[in-house]
């Protein structure tokens, strides 16, 4: 089972790493439960359905890119993360208990960088103070 966002979902020809998962072990049925543009706090909502209910033996989980995001392209521009931290760590901690009281092993995979450009954020926040 692999369980996250836009980095897990499968979205047309891009090979996630779930079928590559699924190629390499090819006597493992490999579930791919990630939804683009999803943080943790809207795949709480759907854990039970999405993941437990398949009761995986193996669950890799791979959030933080939409988490972490600063909308600084709203008006007025966001300056905090769509997730704060400490909700971020709660929502990940919720999901690893969850499946280890159901002897599920948990593997948490790093998101992958985001290019972002250190000016525009910093000239976003200024524009949001004044």
């Amino acid at each position: 089972m692999t369980f996250g966002d836009s980095t897990t979902a499968v979205r047309g020809s891009t090979r996630i790493y779930s079928a590559i998962l699924q190629d390499e072990l090819r006597d493992v049925r490999v579930i791919s439960a990630g939804v683009g543009g999803d943080t943790t706090d809207m795949d709480r909502k759907r854990f039970e359905q999405d993941v437990l209910t398949y009761q995986p033996q193996v669950a890799i989980i791979q959030f933080g890119i939409n988490d972490a995001a600063i909308d600084v392209w709203r008006n007025p521009p966001a300056t905090e993360p769509r997730v704060s931290l400490e909700r971020y760590e709660a929502n990940l901690r919720n999901f690893i208990q969850t499946l280890k009281s159901k002897d599920t092993q948990v593997v948490l995979m790093t998101s992958n960088p985001r290019p972002v450009i250190e000016q525009e954020i910093a000239a976003a926040l200024k524009r949001a103070k004044n």
